[in-house]
């Protein structure tokens, strides 16, 4: 069994419709915390709007917000209690949006991976102000992962997992973080709250002005060439036409990148590119074997 565990907020969740739809068929079940125990959440209205929840793929849990760790492992819970051991669990956020070959991820590589291996990571884009350019390529440890009992989270902000079981593997499967591509002082606000959590990164937020922001990730920016995801089309336009002001003066930004920055982001993009290439490779030939056994 395929399940994505997610939590979210009564805060507007911009991408979460785009979300929704970008895993409706890549997965059984969705577990989704609300996490605010609002009756009137915005957000539970795109929810039962999904193709997942009409096909009873949804599993709502509604509690007070007291750490992104436990909000998850209420989500663990329920899987624990209704559903069995043996399924795949894939750590979901509602800014993130998935390709479409994310159904075959789920649908024909898991299945066909030897038992040994327990976690899977991923890649993802990380865009910031802009859906035209990206910062970078990240690799997302524990995307996905066997399910067992004692597998928990910790932490009250960029919460990790402890007690996974089975070797590790890095798919070359790309997906896309949107979580920064909003007003910047909604950006600073959110690296703020994660300060007051007790993430050391981000305690800098607290006196972060709007220019460094801007100008920290103007400076690593690399031109997107490729498709976002069909579910985001709406999203996009949508947004690029409401905050067009403030999204063109960072774009203004990136265009005054020095050679030797649009140097370095040339071999990034490169390296990127052949890191992919080897993950590709390397599942390639781990999925031949296991086919010949």
């Amino acid at each position: 069994m395929i399940i994505a565990l997610a939590i979210m907020s009564n805060r507007p969740e911009p991408f979460l419709g785009a979300m929704l739809e970008s895993i409706a068929d890549a997965v059984d079940l969705l577990v989704l915390n609300d996490n605010s125990s609002d009756p009137g959440n915005s957000n539970l209205g795109v929810v039962r709007e999904s193709k997942l929840y009409k096909n009873g793929k949804v599993h709502l849990i509604f509690s007070e917000f007291e750490g992104f760790a436990p909000a998850r492992n209420l989500c663990l819970d329920y899987i624990k209690k209704s559903v069995k051991n043996d399924s795949w669990v894939i750590m979901q956020d509602c800014d993130e949006v998935h390709a479409p070959s994310f159904t075959a991820l789920t649908r024909k590589i898991l299945p066909n991976l030897p038992e040994r291996y327990g976690v899977v990571d991923g890649y993802f884009y990380q865009f910031v102000q802009t859906f035209d350019y990206f910062t970078s390529l990240d690799r997302r440890h524990n995307l996905i992962f066997r399910f067992y009992p004692d597998v928990r989270w910790e932490g009250d902000v960029h919460e990790k997992l402890v007690n996974l079981k089975g070797e590790r593997l890095a798919t070359p499967y790309i997906y896309f973080h949107y979580g920064y591509c909003f007003p910047l002082k909604d950006i600073l606000g959110k690296l703020r709250h994660y300060g007051t959590l007790g993430d050391e990164e981000n305690k800098s937020a607290q006196n972060m002005s709007h220019e460094r922001l801007l100008d920290g990730n103007a400076m690593h920016c690399i031109q997107f060439k490729k498709s976002h995801p069909p579910s985001m089309k709406p999203v996009i336009e949508g947004i690029n036409e409401k905050f067009k002001e403030e999204l063109s003066r960072f774009d203004a930004i990136i265009k005054r990148q020095t050679f030797m920055m649009r140097l370095r982001n040339s071999f990034r993009n490169l390296n990127f590119k052949l890191r992919i290439f080897w993950r590709t490779l390397q599942l390639k030939w781990i999925l031949m074997k296991n086919h010949k056994r």
